[in-house]
């Protein structure tokens, strides 16, 4: 078992560099993260390129194995390999003047997976499958990339914190990754020695964490070494870690994905033998009905764990496709990228139907009458203009709209010639009253003229 350092505690080891040291000229020391069975990890600071970073340098006693120095050569060249933003990055690799070989890696700023498990002791379900697609996403990268990495578990899943506050899962620790054969891997690969499993060393110092069972995190021995952590190995990791492939991977995922639903592994044992045994021939335990997890998705997590890894997912994206639905809202753009990754389309995930509760409906139902009723009464306030109609007026009317549509236009006729009217002179008092006599300011003004013309035609 790893051993674990407090944070900025330095470790008891010699020849490794010390805080304010500078190393090859250009990082300098500035304090110590943490350590573990075959290696240690320093702060430092770039000073070339004025940025922190981390270092984590191999043991000098594991410095003396062939198969420790190829296996962590073999981490730097599979996680140089992978630059997408759930993989912690690999600079570069190094040797100090001492020659021990160290690699550059990114600082990464917050907890593992475990830690905040051990607080949290389960999440809801978005949120575990949230971490879960995460998780896949850099895993997708890493096979496409040829690597399967082989030691899955929440210590390797860390939550780094970026500038906007929120975190990235990104995975660490590819010491025991394995490059696919056509992907570089050489032949013949090292075989891990017993006891020289590694815990995490970029997580910060946590509580201890009860575990599944006494065997978890054991570091099996025997006359074939077992490459990874019990509780979350494949059964054919366990019967030929040399020719896993990325199904493998698989079946860390789904153990993970059950710890975090039901906050313990599904398979426990006493020792580390009947953990190995349970892993191999015991059913997957059900979720507890009290988690209220969908019927779906705990087919998608007995799925991942089947013991015939060819009845597992095929692939990540396989996988990705259906935990979307219980994802959250960020999981369709998690599966696009693991697509690309994938080289394969993006198929739309099926939307999961909700049943309305009855507080919902009621709300809808009232919200509707009321819109109803004031529909109502604004037509009930428009004006009405009421038009007399006259019934025995109607055939009449339509008669004559008949024969206006089907009678012919006459031609126009030519009006009659109209003559000139007459003009006939009369003498005063012919057919006029006589005038009366008397000066002419006392006649009367409605005497007509002396002299009247009639029109006559």
């Amino acid at each position: 078992m790893g051993l674990r350092l407090e944070q900025n505690s330095a470790p008891v080891v010699a020849n490794l560099p010390s805080v304010g040291d500078v190393v090859l000229g250009k990082y300098r020391i500035d304090g110590h993260i943490g350590q573990g069975g075959m290696g240690v990890v320093l702060e430092a600071y770039h000073l070339k390129l004025e940025q922190k970073v981390a270092l984590k340098l191999l043991h000098p006693h594991a410095a003396s194995s062939p198969d420790a120095v190829a296996r962590f050569a073999r981490e730097g060249r599979a996680a140089a390999r992978l630059a997408g933003p759930h993989v912690a990055r690999v600079y570069d690799v190094e040797e100090t003047a001492e020659g021990l070989p160290f690699l550059v890696m990114e600082r990464l700023r917050g907890e593992d997976l475990a830690t905040r498990l051990a607080r949290e002791v389960r999440f809801a379900t978005s949120q575990a499958v949230g971490y879960v697609l995460e998780a896949c996403e850099g895993l997708a990268e890493a096979h496409a990339k040829g690597v399967v990495h082989r030691d899955l578990k929440p210590e390797n899943l860390f939550l780094a914190e970026v500038s906007d506050g929120s975190t990235v899962c990104k995975l660490l620790d590819f010491g025991i990754s394995k490059l696919l054969f056509g992907h570089g891997e050489p032949v013949g690969e090292p075989t891990l020695r017993p006891g020289t499993l590694m815990q995490n060393p970029l997580a910060a110092a946590r509580p201890p964490r009860a575990p599944a069972s006494a065997a978890n995190e054991v570091a099996l021995t025997g006359a074939q070494s077992l490459m990874g952590t019990p509780s979350y190995m494949a059964p054919e990791q366990v019967i030929s870690p040399m020719s896993v492939d990325e199904r493998a991977d698989i079946w860390s995922i789904g153990v993970i994905l059950y710890e975090l639903l039901a906050g313990e592994t599904p398979f426990n044992g006493a020792s580390p033998n009947e953990l190995l045994m349970s892993i191999a021939v015991d059913d997957v335990p059900p979720l507890p009905t009290a988690l209220h997890v969908p019927a779906a998705l705990e087919a998608t997590l007995r799925r991942c764990l089947m013991k015939d890894y060819r009845e597992r997912y095929p692939d990540v994206f396989s996988l990705a496709q259906d935990l979307v639905p219980f994802g959250g809202p960020a999981a369709a753009a998690h599966l696009a990228r693991i697509a690309r990754y994938a080289g394969r389309p993006v198929a739309t995930a099926p939307a999961t139907r909700t049943r309305p509760s009855v507080a919902t409906l009621v709300a809808v139902t009232l919200a509707g009458t009321a819109v109803a009723c004031l529909v109502a009464f604004a037509l009930w306030r428009i004006p009405r203009t009421s038009v007399a109609v006259n019934e025995a007026e109607i055939p009449a009317a339509r008669a004559v709209q008949r024969d206006a549509t089907v009678a012919k236009p006459r031609k126009a006729q030519r009006p009659p010639l109209q003559t000139a009217p007459t003009l006939q002179a009369r003498k005063p008092g012919q057919g006029q009253p006589a005038r009366s006599s008397g000066p002419p300011a006392l006649r009367s003004r409605s005497a007509p003229n002396p002299l009247t013309v009639d029109i006559k035609r």
